[in-house]
């Protein structure tokens, strides 16, 4: 469909300011904009079934970040509770945690999956992937503070390329930079954190937002889907 302006301009507006106050200094979410909220929305809105992909493995925590879980559930359930189908996918470091965020949440824990590496069997009618890490120019994988971890994160964001050649519409959330779908920010973000710009991911989805905490960013979309 058409991107449309859906969202009632003020209750747009006001959960964007809610996302995107630059709370933990990084100035991502200073790229958070009206229009891109406006056309996610509306290309997701009215879809049957998405796949939502998430978790990232910290290793020298030994453990998945906490940001990622606890919004891809809570994003993935509010579809399932609209009558319609949605998954949680992500890696073998991550099931476990993703699991239990989805016990906690109420969402089936059997709908929590490794991620396919293909999207041959009864394909998402689209993929959001939020706080997962993408690849950056030279191909590897970096947490914020430039340590290479290509090592414990399998290639999930080929699944954006994927479902680009599908025709399947997909959409990024991120905070770092570091994430699927904040390739849509690249040339800005490079400005923005010219420190970190080599690890700056480079995988673009059909739809970005830039936020403060990722979590945040998938429950105010949820918010936004659940208003349409």
């Amino acid at each position: 469909m058409t991107a449309e302006k859906s969202l009632p301009e003020a209750y747009a507006r006001k959960l964007i300011s809610i996302v995107s106050r630059d709370r933990g200094g990084r100035g991502v979410s200073k790229l958070c904009r009206y229009d891109d909220w406006q056309a996610a929305a509306a290309a997701f809105a009215p879809l049957r079934k998405v796949a939502v992909v998430s978790g990232f493995y910290i290793p020298g925590a030994g453990a998945p970040e906490t940001d990622g879980p606890g919004g891809a559930v809570m994003l993935a359930r509010a579809f399932l509770r609209e009558g319609r189908g949605s998954e949680v996918w992500t890696d073998e470091l991550c099931l476990d945690v993703m699991k239990g965020a989805a016990a906690a949440a109420g969402y089936p824990e059997r709908l929590v999956k490794v991620a396919p590496e293909r999207l041959d069997d009864d394909p998402p009618e689209g993929v959001i992937f939020t706080e997962r890490l993408g690849r950056a120019e030279d191909g590897g994988y970096y947490n914020f503070r430039k340590a290479d971890i290509t090592k414990w994160t399998p290639p999930l964001d080929e699944l954006a390329f994927v479902a680009g050649e599908r025709g399947i519409p997909t959409l990024g959330i991120g905070d770092g930079g570091n994430e699927v779908g904040m390739g849509n920010f690249y040339e800005e973000l490079k400005k923005l954190l010219p420190a970190y710009a080599s690890c700056l991911c480079t995988v673009r989805t059909d739809y970005a937002l830039a936020v403060d905490v990722s979590n945040w960013g998938a429950y105010a979309m949820t918010a936004a889907l659940s208003f349409m």
